[in-house]
């Protein structure tokens, strides 16, 4: 699948990950890893398996998810309230987690 971000023009997508996501994201101490580009990440949580999916409300918080970014420990699911317009991005370890790539990148 391409890389997109919900709402977004797809040409203005890398832009406003990189200008208003990845850079909200990092103010808070995080530091990305900008290699790859993460479409959906599975784990379980409190014994459910849960899978958060750009593009799809979160099962954690019922919002949209705009971008999930990863660190070298963890994950970060962002939504809007979670990472987007404010607050911290949902944070997931990497312990057993299933992660997809945009444009089929292992």
């Amino acid at each position: 699948m391409k890389f997109f971000i919900p709402i977004i023009d797809s040409d203005k997508a890398e832009n406003f990950l990189e200008n208003s996501i990845i850079r909200f994201i990092e103010s808070q101490g995080f530091n990305v890893n900008r290699n790859k580009k993460i479409y959906s990440i599975t784990f379980e949580h409190n014994g459910r398996t849960l899978t958060e999916m750009v593009g799809q409300n979160s099962p954690s918080n019922n919002e949209p998810v705009f971008a999930i970014l990863e660190t070298e420990d963890l994950y970060l699911t962002c939504t809007t309230r979670r990472g987007v317009t404010g607050g911290e991005p949902m944070i997931t370890g990497k312990h057993d987690v299933a992660v997809s790539y945009f444009d089929n990148e292992d």
